[in-house]
């Protein structure tokens, strides 16, 4: 298990860093030649969505505190789905990657994520269905990854306030490139921030 998390986090950090350098080395289509409501759109959906996700993490980690190996939580965010952290990681992911304005790489994200989330599911489903007796139950009940609708997301919980800051620290650090984004862009429609290539 421990073996996976460490291999699971190396790739999403190399995929992040590919995507990073990829931003610093080319520029949007839609910025340098339009038209620009399109980029605009793509960068407030890409937001709205990174928003979305990484508050859902926030919510996640809210819920679960300290008890995430140590006791099976069935309620708030995990009534909807068995891994709320893994999708409002997958849709932060995917708002940062759109508010690039480069459809290749939501392609490039996409394809990485297929690739990725399901042995890393696997790999976590089977640890749980070892480590508590009612996992099989819980499996059977709530979905994996998307919510079924309507949805109910149960209790509320204790509130561990140390997982809620770091989990809303975490947020703050996911959402920190919509700042920059748009100042990358403008500085390479200037002319001051040189770039190799063209990406739709």
């Amino acid at each position: 298990m421990r073996t996976g998390i460490r291999v699971r986090l190396y790739l999403t950090r190399l995929l992040a860093v590919a995507v990073l350098a990829t931003v610093l080395m080319s520029a949007s289509h839609w910025t340098l030649y339009g038209p620009e409501p399109v980029g605009d759109w793509l960068f407030a959906a890409g937001a709205l969505l990174a928003v979305v996700g990484f508050g859902g993490r926030t919510w996640a980690h809210r819920h679960i505190g300290g008890r995430k190996k140590r006791q099976l939580v069935r309620t708030g965010p995990y009534a909807v789905c068995r891994h709320p952290l893994y999708l409002g990681s997958l849709v932060g992911g995917l708002g940062l990657v759109l508010s690039t304005q480069r459809l290749s790489l939501v392609a490039v994200y996409l394809a990485g994520c297929v690739l990725l989330v399901p042995p890393t599911i696997r790999t976590e489903e089977a640890f749980l269905a070892h480590q508590f007796d009612d996992y099989a139950d819980y499996r059977a009940s709530v979905p994996a990854l998307f919510p079924r609708w309507p949805w109910v997301p149960g209790g509320a919980g204790a509130v561990d306030f140390r997982a809620l800051g770091r989990g809303v620290l975490e947020t703050a650090v996911f959402l920190s490139p919509l700042l920059l984004l748009p100042l990358v862009a403008e500085l390479q429609r200037a002319g001051t921030m040189p770039f190799f290539v063209v990406l739709p």
